[in-house]
């Protein structure tokens, strides 16, 4: 990966006596500026968070490029400029000949905002068509480009162009192509920097996710009743886990919080009438995110049953209300205690027993009756869940405040700046 920026598109004789341009790009981010997420997954509501407390620093101008038509001129929200791009206007079922013009259109107009936008240096997250255009346009004005994995299959080939690009390994190796040619790559767990490092011989620098801290004393134990899940209806969320995980533990209430993604209703639509089979589950067909807070200082515990991800913010949406959370599969950057495999139990022909230490959480490993058992230990026991808890909430603080993550943000953004 090449660091090597050393010239501006423009002069900069006044760079000092001016802010330093920030140009990022978000295609669904729309929605999320003006409340209207209930829909749209973290990575999203990660960049607002990180750019809102930027945009409050006189030190950089932030410009967001988006992919919208419900807005047709630049407005500023937060302080943040909002540049829209429009979409292609062909219909789903149009021919494929229309649609592939549709949205030829789309990415010319995309490429030319790129190519004009005001910019000292670009910011771009997910794997997409747009990251490769603006890596391009970038790279014809001489200017730094900043990439952020958001997701495990963003560090594979393979799996980018399986998950990502629908199939087609063409776009996936040149999107790659791109990734090799960033000026920086940031990633969200550890075990990404070193898939990436391992595989392809990138370099990539840690930055947490970045979420607003909540003030005051969180709810204590008495007033946490339910086990919470909160997700999108996507098939790699596994939501079949936490029904089967209700059915186990009928005697605990179980809530579920499921939005629906486009081109996958009848998964969201099979989740919810196995739902509704269950007494003791509540299934609430998706909330915007100041909506589900009143549901996590409620939750007892928090429920991660997702097969892939990068590093869930619903994970550090959960600690840093002070709820220690149980995973099935998932153990990013090992932060979780992990607990006993099936085929440990198996194995050994016993029983799986709970883990008494205090813990942020614990991973199930794959173990159903694991993750169960866990899960009910903490209800009947106050004292672990109680430092438990306080663990949790102390982890966030010091890992995930958008405060914190900024500086190191702006660190950057004036280095790169300055090359």
């Amino acid at each position: 990966m090449s660091h090597m920026v050393d010239v501006m598109d423009c002069p900069t004789t006044d760079r000092q006596t001016r802010p330093l341009r920030l140009c990022c790009f978000s295609a669904f981010i729309y929605p999320v500026m003006s409340g209207r997420n209930m829909n749209i997954g973290g990575a999203e509501r990660d960049l607002y968070t990180l750019v809102k407390e930027l945009a409050r620093t006189p030190l950089i101008h932030v410009e967001i490029i988006t992919r919208t038509d419900e807005i047709t001129s630049p407005m500023q929200i937060q302080g943040i400029i909002l540049k829209p791009v429009r979409p292609s206007m062909a219909k789903p079922d149009s021919s494929m000949l229309w649609q592939r013009l549709g949205m030829m259109t789309y990415y010319i107009r995309l490429l030319w905002a790129f190519l004009t936008t005001p910019a000292d240096l670009f910011f771009v997250k997910l794997a997409s068509v747009e990251a490769c255009l603006l890596w391009f346009a970038a790279t014809m004005r001489r200017l730094p480009v900043i990439f952020r994995i958001e997701h495990d299959w963003e560090t594979s080939r393979n799996e980018a162009a399986q998950n990502l690009f629908m199939g087609n390994a063409l776009l996936a190796g040149i999107f790659f192509f791109c990734l090799k040619r960033m000026d920086w790559i940031i990633c969200q767990t550890k075990l990404q920097a070193q898939q990436l490092q391992e595989k392809y011989g990138l370099t990539a620098t840690l930055i947490h996710n970045a979420h607003e801290m909540p003030s005051g004393k969180p709810p204590s134990v008495c007033e946490r009743h339910h086990v919470l899940w909160v997700g999108r209806g996507h098939p790699m969320k596994q939501a079949e886990v936490y029904l089967d995980l209700a059915r186990r533990l009928p005697e605990r209430q179980f809530v579920m919080i499921m939005s629906v993604v486009p081109g996958y209703e009848d998964y969201h639509s099979s989740i919810r009438s196995q739902a509704a089979l269950l007494p003791n589950l509540t299934f609430v067909p998706g909330l915007s995110p100041d909506e589900t807070v009143d549901y996590y200082q409620k939750e007892r515990i928090f429920v991660l049953t997702s097969g892939a991800e990068g590093f869930s913010n619903a994970v550090i949406e959960a600690m840093k209300h002070a709820t220690p959370v149980v995973s099935y599969c998932l153990n990013p950057d090992s932060i979780f205690q992990p607990l006993k495999e099936k085929d440990d139990v198996a194995r050994n022909d016993e029983e799986p027993c709970p883990d008494m230490q205090p813990a942020i959480g614990w991973c199930a490993r794959g173990n159903p009756d694991a993750m169960a058992e866990q899960i009910d230990e903490l209800f009947r026991n106050d004292s672990l869940w109680q430092k438990s808890s306080e663990l949790a909430r102390s982890h966030a603080m010091q890992h995930y405040d958008v405060k914190s993550i900024a500086m190191q943000y702006m660190t950057l953004f004036q280095e790169l700046s300055k090359r």
